[in-house]
């Protein structure tokens, strides 16, 4: 589907994002305080491109194993959970744009929430 990095370092930089999104997720779930967290969203920020993608091939899979955390970590705030956590601004104007992906957009469009509000 022309998501996958076709250059060594971006098939290294994409891999290094999955398992980064992941490790996020776990520490988000897994109650890290709001410092530890904003740091980790500091680093995915900084990983984003001027292009707005965080690799030099554009969007890839990397793009769409990040973008579920942004739902997570919204939800969860709706709820009332991860006070002090704050989405640096890059990386919200970047989940903006994955959001208007048809892809994203259709799931989204669903109605499907992200989680049970027991997880929220």
């Amino acid at each position: 589907v022309g998501l996958a990095p076709e250059s060594a370092a971006d098939q290294a930089k994409a891999n290094q994002l999955v398992a980064d999104a992941g490790d996020i997720t776990g520490e988000v779930f897994g109650g890290k305080p709001a410092e530890r967290l904003n740091k980790w969203l500091e680093y995915l920020a900084g990983n984003l491109r001027e292009d707005g993608y965080f690799l030099e091939s554009g969007l890839s899979y990397a793009d769409f194993a990040v973008a579920p955390l942004l739902k997570v970590i919204a939800g969860k705030q709706s709820k009332g959970n991860l006070e002090g956590v704050v989405v640096p601004e890059l990386l919200l104007k970047w989940g903006e744009r994955m959001a208007k992906l048809d892809a994203v957009a259709e799931l989204n469009g669903t109605g499907v929430p992200i989680l049970p509000d027991s997880m929220l």
